[in-house]
């Protein structure tokens, strides 16, 4: 099974955003900070990540630059989301496979996910 990890500080988005892509038939693991996301990738890695921009204390464009940047995390797909959709340009530029805009629409969220771990 295909796995998806997911960080958002927004306890509701986070559910929903699980629910979706289990139900989509991934196996989805959640995040609410960054620092549990990095602690977790030194054990395992997903299928694909799901990042929010705007996180507490974080800046999902700079996680994801980061990742990029090491060799174990290059490769992993990172789709991130944001309701700031001036930011795209920046997301895509940060190394980020592509950007969703929040609110998203399942179907939008489903394909996107599908398109990078199919």
């Amino acid at each position: 099974m295909k796995t998806v990890w997911i960080l958002d500080d927004d306890d509701g988005i986070l559910e929903a955003t699980t629910i979706v892509l289990e139900e989509a038939g991934y196996s989805v693991l959640g995040f609410n900070t960054a620092d549990e996301l990095r602690k977790s990738l030194k054990d395992r890695k997903p299928n694909l990540l799901l990042l929010d921009v705007l996180l507490s204390g974080d800046d999902g464009c700079d996680i994801t630059q980061k990742l990029k940047e090491e060799k174990a995390t290059k490769e992993i797909p990172v789709l991130l989301m944001s309701a700031n959709n001036n930011i795209e340009n920046r997301c895509i530029e940060s190394g980020a496979s592509s950007f969703i805009r929040k609110p998203f629409d399942i179907f939008e969220l489903e394909s996107a996910v599908k398109e990078y771990i199919a």
